[in-house]
Formats: structure tokens, sequence, C-alpha cells
């Protein structure tokens, strides 16, 4: 039976966890899956994309839901309130981002990005876009882009520090493995 026995070939593939729509205003527990630099295109200058996992229980968990930072954005104002998103993502981290920056450029450095904001947990809200689209006029796009981020609440932090702490209090259990173990047959 050959792996994709079932599966016709195609050219194309959408998830569907990242297009679904998550109503205006609904507020999701979600951590940070990735953050790259997007170069620039057509439509807008170089940004960052910061990907949202939806880690909180219900219909939307396990939605992937793009936050774009336009940290370039030739508005000053604009530029200005995306680094300061950049840097609520960083500091509900460990502030790894900011310290980086201090001392080497961190454009277009996708390693920097990820080491420092990938696992974030924090609420995100949610709204809605919607737009016609450029290559159907008549037709609409329809999305999500985060309105606000938070940290996640302290009843969740102090829930996870506690698990943690059971963690490091369980013994581990001792791996031996004696020569005896491995068949004869073994032929290397």
């Amino acid at each position: 039976m050959s792996f994709f026995e079932e599966i016709e070939p195609t050219t194309t593939f959408e998830s569907a966890s990242i297009s679904k729509v998550i109503p205006d205003g609904i507020k999701l527990l979600c951590a940070v899956a990735s953050a790259n630099w997007k170069d620039a295109d057509q439509y807008n200058e170089a940004s960052i994309d910061v990907t949202l996992h939806v880690i909180e229980r219900g219909e939307y968990k396990d939605l992937l839901k793009k936050d774009n930072l336009k940290v370039n954005h030739e508005d000053y104002d604009k530029a200005t309130k995306a680094k300061t998103k950049l840097l609520a993502y960083d500091t509900m981290g460990k502030g790894l981002l900011f310290k980086t920056a201090k001392n080497r450029s961190i454009e277009d450095d996708d390693a920097i990005l990820n080491q420092a904001l990938a696992g974030v947990e924090l609420v995100a809200t949610f709204a809605v876009w919607e737009m016609e689209d450029k290559k159907n006029p008549g037709q609409m796009n329809v999305g999500n882009w985060v309105r606000k981020i938070e940290p996640k609440p302290k009843a969740l932090q102090e829930e996870d520090k506690h698990i943690e702490a059971q963690a490091k209090n369980q013994p581990n259990a001792p791996v031996s493995v004696s020569v005896d173990d491995y068949d004869d047959d073994t032929p290397f």
C-alpha cells in the first residue's frame, strides 16, 4: 500500500485551520508558534508575521492566525505601534529580542525572532477584517487580525508553576541496558 494511495496529486493546498474566521471581540489563549520576517510585496513593506496557535479548548483550538506587524511602515506612527506590539510579545516572553536588539540588528533574522518569541503564551483578542479581492473584483476576503495581546491570566501562570514544580519532584526512572538485552542474531 502506497503512502499516498488515496490522495490525488495537487499543486495547491489551503489549511482549513488558518482560514476559519474567529468572531469579532473573542479572547483566546494562544501560544506563539513562529515569528518570521515577511519580504516586501506590492501591497506592503517588509514586516514581521507572528503566527499564533490557539491553545484554548473549544471550537477554535488549534487554529493558526497571523499577526502582521508592519514595523517598517512608511507612516512613523503605524511603525511605532507595530514595534510597540512586538515589544509586548517579547516582554511576555523573556525579553530576549529587546536585549539582542541593543547589541545587533534583528532585521531579517528569523532565528532571533523565533528564539525570542516562540512558545510565548498570551491572551489575544481577535477582530475581523473585510476587503475586496483585488484579483477578483466583487468578491470579498474576510479574515482576522489581532486587536489586543495581554499576558496569560495569573491563575494559569500559577497553575503552570505548580505543574513544573511537580515535574521537578518526580524521580527519573533509571535507564540501564545490559549486553544480554540484545539478540545474538543482530547482524552488526
